[in-house]
């Protein structure tokens, strides 16, 4: 009687629902994580490697980077692009349970 099957949402329990909704939510959170993370960590190779072609080995990346990134997360309106990713994710889940 334990593996009866469930055919309506009422029969669903709270305790299964929870985990479930934790794990996608951290899974979404590892992708838009992982899309903010990697033009940043292109820009770090590029000014690596530009430094490193003038000759300039003691000059620490960070330095030239971190203003770079800045600029590229304001260019391209990142805060925007952020909100409306997760505004989104929701919306989407509303109209496709």
């Amino acid at each position: 009687e334990d593996n009866e099957e469930i055919f309506d949402d009422d029969n669903i329990s709270i305790f299964s629902l929870l985990p479930a909704y934790a794990l996608s939510e951290i899974k979404s959170a590892f992708i838009i994580g992982f899309y903010i993370y990697l033009p940043f960590v292109v820009v770090d190779l590029v000014i690596s490697s530009v430094l490193l072609t003038l000759g300039m080995m003691m000059m620490s990346p960070v330095t030239i980077s971190t203003p770079i990134k800045l600029i590229l997360f304001v260019a391209m309106d990142g805060w925007t692009m952020l909100s409306k990713g997760l505004i989104l994710q929701y919306f989407d889940l509303s109209i496709n349970p």
